[in-house]
């Protein structure tokens, strides 16, 4: 017992080095994006499944990760980053694993191997809701110690959860070369590779990855508590009580739901941009020209735009932010307009192309300037105690509005499509309404949304 604080404390008296952080951001989006991007295509494909079953299974893995957040980061504050984040990367792990061996397997048990890859694709999203919410915590710790001597965007610094968008940026343009390189191989050699690299992160991380302060605290309470059924039970209540905080405080939950529209936007560049792109000739070089002007403008504007907001209050930042994302869905609906024999001639001139990019780089742009601000924001005014569990419950509620807010608007769509397809453009019109009344009642958080807990 003595030997296992004495080991904690020592870690813990290491500071988290933030390159270590931040590479592990580009690390993770390099194998994801690597893996990911491929899984449709091997269901529709290799399994024949319709549209529908590949959709539902997508949206399983989605919910998966970022509906299940907020647990992850209940269960980071409990039972400490390092713990949580060394098991998130065991679990994606198992995910990638399991992903290859059901594509290897396809020709013999084919029931069997899609069950496999369906559970591959579950890990692999669970996974990531374990260890994104414990390194954000890290982060967060890392930033509030950044802030007290002075070096960050308090004090006209850049906050480093904007570091993290660029070094994730990193890996998420160089994860689909490393997985289109592959993928002439098969998917299972491109499985295989991901989980390669997790399994490499894990041991790097073991050695290397310090202490957070839940991780020491934890050792003698775990150890003890969850020995006995009891103290499994007492272990769970205690989690759950900490989610329910979340969840009840008013002020902050308030605060999350109008944030989710900055998710749901940002969705948009997934759902809307193809949708609209596909009816514009050369639509894959445009998607291919949208995409890659986001990664230059994340790769490049992400840092300077960080330390512009700073400059700023956090109400006007979300504001602004909000309005710039809903300017390029507006620009979007434009798009789409274009493409339909009403369109006025000045939209015209200007072309589809030039207006699918505009839209995609303001949404991009509204999003870099959002993002880093607003969980830095939660991760100054949160309690240290459930700090991981604060932070989650923004992914979680921004993965509750993509999921709930693409059902809708694909609704929609498709029935106006039926109806009257040149009223589709009104579509996208409203749900810039709906960001922008967002933005309006918006409101930073204060410590006293926080005074019970």
């Amino acid at each position: 017992m003595r030997a296992q604080i004495t080991g904690a404390s020592t870690r813990l008296s290491r500071k988290p080095r933030i390159p270590l952080l931040l590479g592990a951001q580009t690390a993770f989006n390099l194998s994801f994006y690597a893996v990911v991007p491929f899984i449709a295509l091997v269901l529709a494909q290799k399994f024949e499944l319709s549209a529908t079953a590949v959709g539902m299974v997508l949206g399983i893995r989605t919910f998966a990760q970022q509906g299940m957040f907020l647990v992850g980061g209940a269960l980071a504050d409990y039972f400490g980053g390092r713990r949580i984040f060394l098991v998130g990367i065991t679990v994606r792990v198992l995910g990638f694993t399991a992903l290859a061996l059901g594509t290897a397997v396809t020709s013999t048990i084919p029931g069997v191997a899609l069950a496999i890859f369906v559970a591959g694709t579950v890990f692999t999203g669970l996974g990531g809701a374990l260890f994104s919410p414990a390194l954000n915590l890290y982060i967060a710790q890392a930033d509030q110690q950044r802030a007290a001597e002075g070096t960050t965007a308090v004090n006209g610094r850049t906050t480093l959860f904007a570091w993290l968008n660029v070094t994730g940026e990193i890996g998420a343009v160089l994860g689909p070369l490393l997985g289109y390189s592959l993928i002439d191989h098969g998917f299972t050699l491109v499985a295989v590779v991901g989980a390669a690299v997790f399994i490499l992160l894990w041991g790097i991380f073991w050695f290397l990855l310090p202490d957070t302060q839940q991780d020491a605290s934890g050792d003698v309470s775990i150890s003890t508590a969850g020995s006995t059924p009891g103290g499994v039970l007492a272990q769970s209540s205690m989690i759950f009580s900490r989610i329910l905080a979340v969840v009840k405080n008013r002020g902050f939950t308030r605060f999350a739901a109008l944030h989710s529209v900055d998710l749901f936007c940002y969705n948009q560049l997934y759902f809307a941009l193809p949708l609209i792109a596909a009816a514009v000739q050369d639509s894959h070089k445009v998607l291919a020209a949208a995409f890659a002007a986001i990664s230059v403008v994340v790769l490049v504007g992400q840092v300077p735009i960080s330390y512009l907001s700073s400059k700023f209050s956090v109400a006007t930042t979300l504001r602004v932010g909000y309005c710039i994302s809903a300017l390029g869905l507006l620009i979007l609906g434009a798009a789409q307009w274009n493409t339909a024999d009403t369109a006025p001639v000045f939209l015209e001139s200007i072309g589809s192309p030039t207006l699918i990019i505009t839209g995609a780089l303001l949404i991009g742009a509204g999003h870099l300037l959002v993002s880093p601000q607003a969980l830095s924001h939660v991760s100054i005014h949160t309690p240290t105690h459930a700090k991981a569990a604060y932070l989650g419950f923004i992914a979680t509620c921004g993965g509750i509005a993509v999921l709930l807010g693409n059902f809708v608007v694909g609704s929609v769509l498709d029935i106006v499509a039926d109806a009257f397809p040149a009223a589709q453009p009104l579509v996208w019109v409203a749900a810039a309404l709906v960001i922008t009344l967002a933005a309006s009642l918006q409101r930073p958080l204060n410590h006293r949304d926080f005074d019970l807990q």
